[in-house]
């Protein structure tokens, strides 16, 4: 079960070249808005990264307003993984557990999802914060994700699941984040 103290969250190259071209671009938008907000008010870290920036364009403008405070790790391998400073900024943050959300689930977030696991990383999925250009393709990186050992999930389930308990401050904002 997800715990705040053992849990961050990655966000994998949702840029202005991708997001548009992908399936169910705004429900998957939706998702991610509440995934970010949510992790940033139960101030649980956050990492996202960016695919080759100079030809895909950055973080799309919504969700990069509310990671103002981050900054993007840029990279051009699949794996965000191959980056040093993912892999040590993920290290750093001394919790095994992450939440994985992104585009496009079949190749960057899959790849992704494979090293966090090898590098003994818990990984749950956000099946409904990530996407692909292809609802077939989603739905292969779904299946490999989950066959290689990571856990899917739902923004709300895994929103839920940190809090654990339906009172205090936090609770009502998430709730007003996901009606």
């Amino acid at each position: 079960m997800l715990q705040t103290d053992k849990t961050q969250c990655l966000i994998v190259d949702v840029q202005e070249k991708l997001l548009p071209l992908v399936h169910r671009k705004d429900d998957c938008f939706s998702k991610l808005r509440i995934l970010i907000q949510g992790c940033m008010v139960m101030n649980i870290p956050l990492t996202f990264t960016e695919q080759v920036p100079e030809k895909l364009g950055e973080t799309v403008a919504p969700i990069r307003s509310f990671l103002n405070d981050f900054q993007a790790i840029p990279k051009k391998s699949f794996s965000c993984l191959a980056q040093e400073a993912c892999l040590k900024g993920l290290k750093d943050h001394n919790r095994s557990c992450v939440l994985l959300a992104g585009i496009e689930t079949h190749v960057c977030v899959y790849q992704t999802a494979v090293d966090l696991i090898n590098e003994g990383f818990e990984v749950h999925l956000v099946c409904d914060a990530t996407s692909s250009r292809d609802l077939e393709d989603h739905k292969i990186g779904i299946h490999k994700i989950e066959k290689s050992g990571g856990i899917l999930t739902s923004t709300e389930t895994a929103m839920f699941e940190l809090l654990k308990e339906a009172e205090g401050e936090i609770f009502r904002a998430i709730i007003k984040m996901v009606k």
